[in-house]
């Protein structure tokens, strides 16, 4: 359709005009075209930009615009900061990885952190929006395909001081403004909690409480606490910060995720044959979840109904549940054993994995001696 071709290009040199008016520093229209563009980069939904379309970010990009949108983020002039905040949160959206990469090696991380000190419990609003804009560019910093080739990211949201100021928003959480930066924040957390080189700095940062009472209103706040209670050197203070209370309620807001708050309680106490955990634990038979897990991550059948999860988390689910005689009696029942050999059979490369794999079937043999006999027919000794 002809009509429909004009319109493109009208469109198409509308935007090329803006572009014009934002690199020219004494044009009173630039401030116009930062205004225009904020228009088409508002956001409809969550993380969703029906007007912005990914060239638009790629001819920012490729016209060396990024810098003075950097620049324009932490500006004084807050219709401008806020123009540039939203203009750079769509485009790292629709221009994945490389407008972000472009951000980063600019300065972002560090230039950003004047938005994410504003002290939560004395924001406005617009303030609020600031630092949520600002925490969501970390966020999606953090992203597989952008540490790929950036791998500091991580370590440089603690040497900037995101993660502290994170950690203090989380001090507030009661205040009104928090609604606007939660998801950013949790997501961050959530993110950063996966490794295990930076679990012990998130406790040093004094948030374990305030994650514990955000787990059961956000569930990205109880997948980060569930990352913690995989590292052993975290456990006593998760107990000390009433871990089982916390799951127990998380588990009955969100029982969908269910799953994750069981395994963080198998994780930590997994090995009491009684009391309060133990009675948790029973509340619901994970077993076959997470065989189902360990099947999908073996087979490489993608995603499975509780997200992607990695080889060595779900063996050291599997590990945390067999810890006990009646949880490890489950757990051969539903057929972990030959799992676990193929396990040990086809994943030799991945040490973790196969570490917490003989641990399993250690716990196992312990747990279950009656069926020894069954686990060398299984072929546990060779596999082992």
């Amino acid at each position: 359709d002809p009509s429909t071709h004009m319109g493109k290009e009208e469109s198409d040199l509308d935007f090329q005009s803006l572009l014009d008016a934002l690199e020219d520093d004494s044009s009173d229209g630039q401030k116009q075209a930062f205004q225009k563009l904020h228009e088409l980069a508002s956001e409809e939904g969550k993380r969703e930009f029906p007007k912005w379309k990914q060239e638009y970010a790629v001819s920012l990009r490729l016209k060396r615009l990024v810098p003075k949108l950097l620049e324009m983020c932490v500006c004084k002039e807050g219709s401008l900061k806020r123009a540039a905040l939203s203009i750079c949160v769509a485009s790292v959206h629709k221009d994945i990885p490389n407008f972000t990469v472009t951000l980063v090696k600019e300065g972002m991380i560090r230039k950003l952190s004047k938005l994410t000190s504003i002290p939560l419990e004395t924001s406005s609003t617009v303030d609020a929006h600031y630092m949520a804009g600002a925490i969501e560019l970390l966020f999606v910093a953090l992203k597989p395909r952008v540490k790929a080739v950036l791998p500091h990211v991580n370590e440089e949201l603690f040497t900037c001081g995101h993660m502290a100021h994170i950690a203090r928003a989380l001090d507030h959480h009661d205040h009104e403004n928090f609604s606007l930066i939660e998801d950013a924040c949790a997501s961050v957390l959530l993110n950063t909690s996966d490794e295990r080189r930076f679990r012990e700095r998130i406790r040093d940062l004094g948030c374990i409480p305030n994650l514990l009472k955000l787990s059961e209103k956000q569930p990205l706040f109880l997948g980060t606490v569930y990352n913690l209670s995989q590292s052993e050197s975290l456990h006593t203070t998760l107990k000390d910060e009433g871990l089982l209370e916390a799951m127990d309620k998380a588990g009955q807001v969100f029982k969908d995720f269910k799953i994750f708050a069981l395994t963080a309680v198998a994780h930590v106490y997994a090995s009491q044959e009684q009391g309060p955990a133990a009675k948790f634990l029973t509340s619901q038979d994970i077993s076959i979840n997470v065989l189902s897990m360990l099947d999908a991550v073996l087979h490489n059948d993608g995603e499975h109904d509780f997200g992607n999860v990695s080889l060595e988390e779900v063996a050291h689910a599997a590990k945390s549940l067999s810890r006990s005689e009646w949880l490890a009696d489950r757990m051969v029942k539903a057929g972990l054993v030959p799992m676990l050999v193929e396990l040990l059979n086809s994943c030799k490369e991945n040490v973790e994995a196969v570490m917490h794999a003989c641990e399993a079937l250690l716990s196992l043999c312990s747990n279950l001696q009656h069926l020894r006999a069954g686990f060398l027919k299984a072929g546990v000794p060779d596999a082992a």
